[in-house]
Order: structure tokens, then sequence, then C-alpha cells
């Protein structure tokens, strides 16, 4: 099943408000009801997990980092296979997996409502914009993070072509700055070799789902939420999941000039390049609660 052309929101660019009005329509509230839970559990583990059993032989680390941690969070994996969800959704505990989501582009899971309405019973998808990112879409997962939903992204914005680790977008250092919770860095080894893009059946393998310690964000600020201050952040994001994966992470330069700064985020207005955001940048190092 496809269930992985996974939305980066990126905020770069916002599209006509009845665009984003019809995309927004496009969430599927029932899919996180108590039923559906349970028939989502259901289905990934009696149907998706013996799967992933047979082609993957699946091996988890960093469950430690887990011990403790409360929803809501953000999940940020790299991206290189149709069974990156599923991989990651199998590896989490099962108190975390059921208040546990994926974001996926709503111009490819959605496009349709039979298909959307699968895809959102079967693994908890949520139709997110990958290219744009309307008002809409981000207020969305916003809404989902303060109702206790943890979210699963994939800050690169979809599927490696060449098993390297490229440059992610903003749209996460976005959503842990204005919604304030911890990014927990995850990286997936082997689902490339096992399904990479373009083939439709999988071979068999070894996966690892590795779980990094988590991030969080800085005080809010203009800093934090600015151009600069998101940058930082997201390359602090990829840097910790190269450190799990040891993927090549490809120099591709993010491009500033079309980049504009979210200043309808930031409620102190747009953040230049004189601001300072700090040494580290607006992510370090969380400790779990509990």
């Amino acid at each position: 099943m496809r269930i992985e052309r996974v939305m980066e929101v990126d905020g770069s660019r916002q599209g006509p408000v009845g665009d984003g009005a019809r995309r927004a329509s496009r969430d599927l509230p029932w899919s996180r009801s108590p039923l559906a839970g349970l028939a989502r559990e259901g289905f990934l583990t009696l149907v998706l997990r013996p799967v992933v059993r047979h082609y993957g032989h699946p091996r988890v680390a960093g469950l430690e980092h887990l011990r403790g941690l409360a929803p809501p969070f953000l999940l940020a994996a790299n991206h290189a296979s149709h069974l990156d969800t599923a991989a990651i959704l199998l590896a989490l505990p099962r108190r975390l997996r059921r208040r546990t989501l994926v974001a996926a582009a709503a111009d490819h899971f959605f496009d349709q409502p039979l298909k959307g309405a699968l895809v959102a019973l079967a693994v908890g998808a949520v139709a997110l914009e990958r290219r744009r990112a309307p008002r809409e879409s981000v207020e969305l997962a916003r809404r989902l993070l303060g109702d206790g939903w943890n979210l699963v992204v994939f800050p690169e914005g979809s599927r490696s072509l060449d098993g390297r680790l490229h440059a992610g977008k903003r749209g996460t250092a976005l959503l842990a700055a204005a919604a304030r919770v911890p990014v927990v860095p995850v990286g997936l080894l082997g689902t490339f070799a096992i399904l990479p893009a373009g083939d439709h059946w999988p071979s068999r393998g070894q996966v690892e789902v590795r779980f990094g310690e988590p991030l969080l964000p800085a005080a809010p600020g203009r800093a934090a939420q600015g151009r600069w201050g998101l940058r930082a952040a997201t390359d602090r994001i990829m840097a910790s999941i190269q450190g799990l994966t040891g993927q090549d992470l490809t120099v591709e330069p993010p491009p500033v000039g079309r980049e504009r700064p979210l200043d309808w985020m930031s409620p102190g207005g747009p953040v230049g390049p004189g601001s300072r955001d700090g040494e580290l940048g607006p992510l370090g190092a969380a400790r779990p609660r509990g």
C-alpha cells in the first residue's frame, strides 16, 4: 500500500484562501475516533506487522529515549521507502503508537475520497500539504499536537531516490516552534534496499529503526520562528537524523531568495539575517518527562 508520499509543511508559499480551505476540508476527524483507533491497531499488528517481519526482520534501538516521554511530540525521520511509515509505527510502544498520526500528502493520498479514507483509517494519515502550506494545514497540525497527538513527519519532503539524506525543509522546525513540542529524530536503515522508489515489490533484507534523543525548541521569540532560526533548527534536526543513520548528507543550500520569513507565524514580525539565534540554533536536547 502506498502510504508514504508524505508532506513537508514548508510554509514558503501560500495558495489562495479558497484553495487552502478546500485542502483543509480533506481532514477526516472520524479516523481519530476510539473505534477507528482499534481498527487501525488491528490492521497494523495483524496485517502490516507480519509483512514487515517477513521482508525486513526489523530491529529497534533507542527506545530508552522514549521512556517517560509523553505526547505530544514530532517524530522526524529520513525517508527512502514506502515501508518507512509502517516501520516507525510498529517500532513504537503501543502506548505511543495509539496516539500517533502520520502527515500525508493531500495532493496524493487525499485526491480521491475513498483512497483518503483508507489511508486515514489504516495508518492515521492526516491530509497536509508538502509543497504549499496554507494556514489551514499548519493550524490543523498545531491543533492535533495541541490535542495530544504525536505526528510522524519526513523533513526531506519526499523519498530519497539515491539512498542519501537530503536537506530538510523548514516545516518540522516550524511546527515544533509553534506548538512548543519536542522533536524525536528517527533513523531508518534498510528500507531503501528493500523497497526503493520505482520498485513495486519488496525484496528481503534487514530494517532497523533508531530513535534519538528528543530535541526541544528554544523559548518563543522572533529569532526562533524567523527564517534563519527555522533553518538552523532544521539543520540540527537533519544532523541528528544523520547521526543515527550514517547516511551521506547532500549539501543543498536553502533557496533563501524564495523563502519567506513566515511573519504570519511570528507575532514579532519578520526576522532578517541580522537576528541572533544563538550558537546552537533554536533546538536543544530535551529531557524526558516523568
